[in-house]
């Protein structure tokens, strides 16, 4: 997102004269950047809201629940249980699902479960190694683990059931997929789809020219849905979702016409570079889309870019925390001292920068 506006700007001083339109230029730039704000602001929401709601609903169960368990158990709990000790068991919860990629899309049920666990696993840890007067009840934080496990996999059933797309569990996530190209390409890009992580229902492909009808491979013969003529008629009979577009065998400027000629059902676009290994869009500037690639598990994808930034963050804490011990086993103790230093500071430019 910040590069996009980031190359507005470009455009706008590449194109106008500074002499006799820094004020034009100036306003462009506050534009930009308030428009870049709203998308970052929007993206938070969207981002955060469903985060959010699993914390008040969890919350506002363990109320009921320690009301319940108080009248029944004759156990009284002091104020800080709700204050401090059932937000810190929330966001402990919140926190595991998030890194066991339960916010991720699409909503896998067994994601959520798994983060409900390993959190509660670890809510139980440090409850041991707390003080007896912080020890209010390990029974609250079980059932509370039990009502959060229901309820958000209640919440995005429920949203799953009404049919919002954000929340679609995987199982109901396949999109009806047509691709516009040659058979050949068409067939090369359809195996990159298998071999990628991605679950498609493929409908059929379509064909450029009246004049490539024929199909040479009997397995693909059932898929042949004509030429590209049929384009608009297609999409809306069989309800497609995705397109891609073989930009080897349809030039840009067909794929723009094709693209505009659709404006009954919101689709999405995709388009696969001749002889590549990806195939790449986005409908939104505010996004980078998904970019479909052969599953290698790299460390491009967004699971291993948090694992791996969840590791880089424990490492350092742990040398830091050992950073004392082990100043000892350096031959130039000072030279160690002004280098960490150095280093420290650095790196919390770096960070500052990145922020």
């Amino acid at each position: 997102m910040l590069v996009f506006y980031n190359a507005m700007i470009i455009f706008a001083r590449k194109h106008f004269s500074r002499q006799n339109a820094a004020l034009f230029i100036f306003i462009i730039r506050i534009a930009i950047y308030l428009r870049a704000g709203a998308a970052l602001l929007n993206r938070f929401l969207k981002k955060s809201l469903m985060p959010f709601l699993d914390f008040m609903v969890v919350l506002a169960g363990l109320f009921f629940l320690k009301e319940y368990w108080s009248r029944n158990m004759a156990v009284h709990y002091p104020q800080e249980f709700m204050l401090l000790a059932v937000p810190s068991y929330i966001v402990i919860w919140i926190m595991s699902i998030y890194f066991s990629g339960g916010y991720d899309l699409p909503v896998r049920l067994q994601k959520i479960i798994r983060g409900i666990f390993s959190g509660t696993l670890l809510i139980l840890v440090i409850y041991a190694l707390l003080p007896e007067h912080y020890r209010f009840s390990r029974a609250l934080i079980l059932l509370g683990a039990v009502w959060a496990g229901i309820s958000m996999i209640s919440m995005r059933l429920v949203l799953n059931l009404l049919g919002q797309k954000e929340f679609a569990l995987e199982s109901n996530s396949r999109k009806k997929l047509l691709i516009v190209g040659e058979e050949d390409e068409a067939s090369r890009v359809l195996s990159l789809l298998k071999m990628s992580e991605t679950t498609h229902n493929f409908i059929g492909f379509l064909q450029p020219d009246e004049s490539s009808q024929q199909v040479a491979k009997p397995e693909l013969e059932k898929f042949n849905l004509g030429s590209a003529e049929k384009f608009s008629e297609v999409i809306a009979v069989y309800g497609i979702d995705e397109i891609i577009f073989c930009a080897r065998d349809i030039a840009s400027n067909r794929i723009i016409n094709f693209m505009s000629e659709v404006t009954t059902r919101e689709v999405e676009y995709k388009i696969a570079p001749p002889e590549s290994m990806f195939i790449i869009g986005s409908n939104s500037m505010d996004n980078a889309g998904e970019l479909y690639v052969i599953d290698i598990n790299s460390i491009s994808r967004w699971t291993n870019k948090r694992n791996k930034r969840l590791l880089d963050i424990f490492l350092s804490l742990l040398f830091l925390a050992f950073s004392p011990l082990m100043i000892f086993i350096q031959k130039d103790r000072k030279s160690t001292r002004l280098n960490s230093s150095h280093q420290i500071i650095s790196y919390a430019v770096f960070c500052l920068k990145k922020k």
